[in-house]
């Protein structure tokens, strides 16, 4: 019993301290990019972007080969065309770009005590909730489409408590009185203070900070004035339904690097094996 559980223990610990240490990494970007020239703040997207690339052009690679499988017969010579190659690949790096910059803005945009100790804990609980969907799923699912399956059911179980801690956070954190103020002054109160060597990051960081002012704006001057409680609460809810743009991103990066681990590690099991 010992033999069996060694390896699986040893396998949990690389991939603790693996997503740790892109936690720690997403630290130092977070710190560290506002002081960087655009060169920089570049290189550092599409580092990020490259985990993405890879796991979102997997995951096309397979949805394009189920739609093979069902709607093609076997002898068509569409079944090599369609497989998906260097189109599909740029395709989807210039989505994970985008989804890079995303996520760079939002760490930065976020980069307070109460969301790093939430992406500390994030890491046991993901591997806890993702080896249970893993093994639950098992006799359900196609092997092929296993891990897929596996990382979208297990993203949404804790990427949706993940939304629902930032947003507590958010309510709890003291944001600019633009009470009274025009559109104009509640974007200046809100952008006054962004500021960054990147120019690219510093536009980046004044339009998230314009779309956190709008909401605001028009939740301290107008919703109070709305018929009904739920008017009010579907102003507040606009104001942060902004932190799934930091979530979906981040969850797509555990993804990839938690499928990164465990691919390495299967390698390495395979080749001690031969």
């Amino acid at each position: 019993m010992s033999t069996s559980h060694g390896p699986r223990r040893r396998h949990t610990l690389r991939a603790l301290f693996g997503l740790w240490t892109l936690v720690g990494g997403l630290l130092l970007l977070a710190r560290w990019l506002p002081l960087l020239p655009d060169a920089a703040v570049l290189a550092c997207c599409g580092l990020l972007a490259v985990p993405l690339a890879w796991l979102l052009f997997r995951r096309r690679r397979l949805r394009r080969a189920a739609f093979r499988a069902v709607a093609l017969t076997p002898g068509t010579p569409w079944q090599h065309r369609l497989r998906g190659g260097l189109p599909m690949l740029l395709g989807q790096s210039l989505v994970a770009l985008g989804v890079a910059g995303l996520l760079v803005l939002g760490v930065v945009r976020l980069d307070l005590r109460e969301f790093w100790l939430l992406l500390i804990a994030l890491v046991p609980v993901w591997l806890l909730v993702h080896g249970a969907v893993l093994g639950g799923l098992t006799a359900v699912v196609n092997r092929r489409f296993l891990r897929v399956v596996s990382d979208r059911v297990a993203g949404w179980l804790v990427g949706l408590p993940l939304l629902a801690a930032l947003l507590a956070v958010a309510f709890h954190r003291p944001v600019p009185s633009v009470s009274g103020l025009s559109i104009e002054g509640a974007l200046a109160a809100y952008t006054a203070e962004v500021t960054a060597n990147s120019v690219a990051l510093e536009i980046g960081l004044v339009l998230a900070a314009a779309a956190e002012a709008l909401p605001q704006w028009f939740a301290q001057n107008l919703a109070a004035s709305l018929p009904g409680s739920g008017w009010q609460g579907l102003a507040w809810t606009l104001v942060l339904l902004r932190e799934w743009l930091v979530v979906w991103p981040l969850m797509l990066l555990v993804q990839a690097v938690h499928g990164w681990l465990d691919r390495a590690d299967e390698h390495a099991r395979s080749g001690r094996s031969e």
